[in-house]
């Protein structure tokens, strides 16, 4: 079992990178639907804006799902990850 699950390593994801996938996907469907923006998190971070240039949209996108994520609990935040702390991963 344990050469199963090391195999499965790279599929493993963690909560920052499933969570961040997901915002992304909610900033691309605003987007394709005309969305003028959209905030998210209790301090209503924006990871989209129709007008951000073209060129600066994945970095602003970017950005903002990770405010989004870093949030902390203590200041009603979901999840409270970040790039250097992804938190925990699907298989333990």
């Amino acid at each position: 079992m344990e050469g199963i699950l090391r195999s499965l390593q790279p599929l493993n994801l963690t909560k920052y990178a499933t969570e961040s996938r997901a915002y992304e996907v909610s900033s691309f469907i605003a987007q394709g639907r005309g969305a003028g923006s959209l905030t998210v998190g209790k301090a209503k971070h924006e990871i989209w804006n129709s007008g951000w240039r073209e060129s600066d949209r994945a970095t602003k996108r970017a950005a903002g799902i990770d405010k989004v994520l870093a949030e902390p609990k203590s200041s009603g935040g979901l999840y409270q990850v970040t790039p250097a702390n992804q938190g925990t991963k699907l298989i333990p």
